[in-house]
């Protein structure tokens, strides 16, 4: 938590599986929720996801591919006060 606020961290994903540990491990203790936007991928991004992060919550963005669209699709999981995007 950050002074009373719960931050959720949101990283759209489009065949990330190969960089996404090394951006995994660098989320701060602090960080309430990480939220992975699997935008239309076609590697094993989620599972590596899953096998780095256990906690981490991965929702898919159903409307056209796209940062924006994969970002609005992890606005609306996320339950932390602050979001912030990487």
């Amino acid at each position: 938590m950050l002074r009373g606020h719960r931050v959720s961290v949101l990283i759209p994903c489009l065949n990330e599986a190969e960089n996404l540990p090394y951006v995994l491990q660098g989320i701060p203790t602090w960080v309430h929720e990480v939220v992975i936007i699997d935008d239309h991928c076609t590697d094993d991004t989620v599972d590596v996801a899953r096998r780095a992060m256990p906690h981490v919550l991965v929702v898919s963005n159903r409307r056209s591919p796209g940062k924006g669209n994969a970002l609005r699709a992890g606005m609306e999981a996320a339950s932390g006060d602050i979001r912030r995007s990487s």
